[in-house]
């Protein structure tokens, strides 16, 4: 596990600095339940912690966040996420309380070898995604919430320390953002995102989790690919009437590497680091999820 370990660390600093990234935590499914690890919580359990980004056009996000996990039986758990978001950029500053997350984790076989298990939650949004700084719309970049109600759904199977998950989030609806690009800007720092309608992700993710419950220091490493299956859309205005017409390249994939590492400070506390950082970029995002890379602190405690 050592060798493992050192391998990830060297090959992680290797990678290019200046790629793009799809900050996952912001888009939901990524880490809904058990998602990550493949294990269900055993005793309800709180997590607190600060997740630092940094977003395309100096935009820098800090994310303060609560996490409550509650088993209902043994195979059964529900989980709670309430982040609190401060975005800073040459726009001006803006903070609020972002979406939240709940969601339903199901085990469907957990013996020696093999974990298998199903989570199902919603995304629930707490603004309309059109806050404004002196009247003016702010682009998705800015904005605390993506202003859908998502469906969020996956699949995960763990052999031993391998862990691979299938996961999908479905936008159910059109956010009410009103940013429109400035006429005679030929290349629009921000595209236009007016009355925005945002494509479904898929997740793929593979990797390695090292969590024996004996041993203080867990490390856990994956290969994330999230695809945005189709060109998201906005409304513009024409002489004839709003048409809904396509954003181009936002169609495509990022893929990232993730990874964590945790001490155990006693029974009952954990202290956990982790961090996010792309190795493929193949789309744009205009619904604001570009980052160039993510690092957060969590606490947590079970009960």
């Amino acid at each position: 596990m050592k060798k493992t370990i050192i391998s990830l660390f060297s090959l992680i600093a290797l990678f290019p600095t200046n790629s793009k990234a799809q900050g996952c935590s912001d888009a939901g499914v990524c880490t809904a339940g058990h998602i990550t690890s493949g294990k269900l919580q055993s005793a309800p359990t709180l997590k607190l912690g600060a997740i630092f980004s940094q977003g395309e056009n100096n935009i820098s996000y800090v994310d303060f966040e609560a996490n409550y996990s509650h088993p209902l039986d043994s195979i059964n758990s529900l989980q709670i996420k309430v982040p609190y978001r401060l975005i800073s950029g040459d726009l001006g500053n803006v903070n609020g309380l972002s979406d939240i997350t709940l969601s339903w984790s199901r085990a469907w076989r957990r013996d020696k070898d093999w974990k298998i298990s199903t989570v199902f939650g919603f995304r629930i949004p707490t603004s309309d995604a059109n806050t404004e700084i002196d009247g003016n719309p702010l682009p998705m970049g800015y904005q605390t919430s993506l202003g859908t109600f998502d469906i969020l759904a996956g699949l995960s199977a763990r052999n031993k320390t391998f862990i691979t998950s299938l996961a999908y989030q479905f936008p159910l609806n059109k956010n009410n953002n009103q940013y429109v690009a400035p006429i005679g800007e030929t290349t629009p720092v921000f595209a236009s995102t007016r009355n925005f309608d945002r494509a479904p992700d898929l997740v793929v993710r593979v990797g390695q989790v090292f969590d024996k419950p004996m041993n203080k220091w867990h490390f856990s490493y994956s290969l994330l690919t999230i695809i945005h299956t189709q060109d998201d859309t906005y409304e513009a205005v024409s002489t004839e009437g709003d048409v809904q017409l396509p954003l181009t390249d936002s169609r495509g994939f990022t893929t990232n590497i993730t990874g964590s590492v945790s001490y155990a400070l006693n029974e009952k506390n954990r202290l956990e680091f982790e961090f996010g950082s792309p190795i493929a970029i193949t789309t744009s995002r205009p619904d604001g999820l570009i980052r160039l890379m993510v690092a957060g602190l969590r606490w947590s405690t079970r009960f």
